[in-house]
């Protein structure tokens, strides 16, 4: 029982002493992605879904990244609910923009 206690607790001090080891830094080179993979009928699509009716969900943004005649588009569509009729969700906000 005393080995395995020793045991335990070497264990633990070989991860902590692993864990506080520097990190070789990586050099940032603050690349922007360029969306080339963008082409035809394809789009990159970023949701988010809200809660603030609880259980139940909230509003719902979205943004597409649309490539159009070699430029980028977002379409930015917000809408909205009442949490005591979900079925009233309706579109409040829709844009696109270059």
């Amino acid at each position: 029982m005393q080995n395995m206690n020793k045991a335990y607790y070497l264990l633990i001090a070989i991860l902590i002493i692993s864990c506080n080891r520097k990190q070789p830094e990586t050099k940032n080179s603050e690349k922007v992605a360029d969306f080339e993979n963008i082409v035809g009928a394809g789009y990159l699509k970023l949701t988010a879904d809200y809660d603030e009716c609880g259980e139940w969900g909230g509003h719902h943004e979205e943004i597409k990244i649309i490539r159009k005649e070699k430029k980028l588009f977002a379409e930015i569509t917000k809408d909205s609910v009442d949490c005591k009729h979900l079925e009233s969700r309706k579109v409040v906000e829709k844009k696109r923009i270059e």
